[in-house]
């Protein structure tokens, strides 16, 4: 077993029990006097510095506090500056002022929207009759930067299919299906801009008996 303990604070602690009783009778217990006063300058020493040490490591975690707190002001700060700076060129009337704002400023001016690309199709449509002939279609699908649906339709055998509304919702009520229709078959394609997307899953309704006319 240590006669010294291992961590700091108690190493110093056992010599400075000591030191004073060791320093009394030095003789008794195979020291000189000089000895003595070497350790006890030693052991002031000692402890000035772990109490040093203490307050360094509080002082270093209180500077790191502050330097986050501060840190993140200033990035507060500089997005807000950075925004009145990009609205103030916007509002500029030619391209070459909106320039002159962010070359002054030192400011990347921002980069051209990329268009959006594609929709994706649309996805589990369903298509149910009603008991006045109609047809209700729903479908899912995103309607993100002015995406909207167009609904097609074929009857029965025909490999013709008709188009018959362009909508910006996600349901569709078929009002015209023809009498004497036995089946009618519907799909949905998401359109943006001049971007079509593939046609989503068919959805079928079976009339059972011809729609009567």
């Amino acid at each position: 077993m240590a006669t010294v303990p291992d961590k700091i604070n108690d190493k110093i602690a056992f010599f400075e029990q000591r030191i004073s009783s060791w320093s009394l009778t030095p003789t008794a217990i195979g020291l000189n006097a000089a000895q003595c006063t070497a350790l006890a300058s030693a052991i002031v020493n000692a402890r000035k510095s772990y109490t040093d040490a203490q307050a360094a490591r509080i002082a270093a975690k209180n500077a790191t506090v502050n330097q986050t707190s501060m840190v993140r002001l200033m990035a507060t700060l500089g997005a807000d500056a950075i925004r009145f700076i990009r609205a103030y060129a916007e509002s500029q009337p030619t391209q070459d002022a909106m320039d002159a704002v962010f070359q002054k400023a030192s400011i990347d001016p921002p980069a051209p929207p990329t268009p959006a690309g594609a929709p994706d199709a649309p996805k589990m449509v369903t298509a149910d009759p009603n008991a006045d002939g109609t047809v209700t279609i729903k479908w899912k699908g995103s309607t993100a930067n002015q995406t909207f649906f167009s609904i097609w339709r074929k009857i029965g055998n025909s490999t013709t299919w008709m188009q018959l509304s362009s909508v910006a919702t996600k349901s569709f009520i078929d009002t015209t299906v023809p009498g004497g229709t036995p089946t009618a078959t519907y799909f949905i394609r998401a359109q943006r801009n001049n971007q079509v997307s593939p046609a989503s899953d068919e959805a079928v309704v079976n009339f059972g008996q011809a729609l009567a006319a």
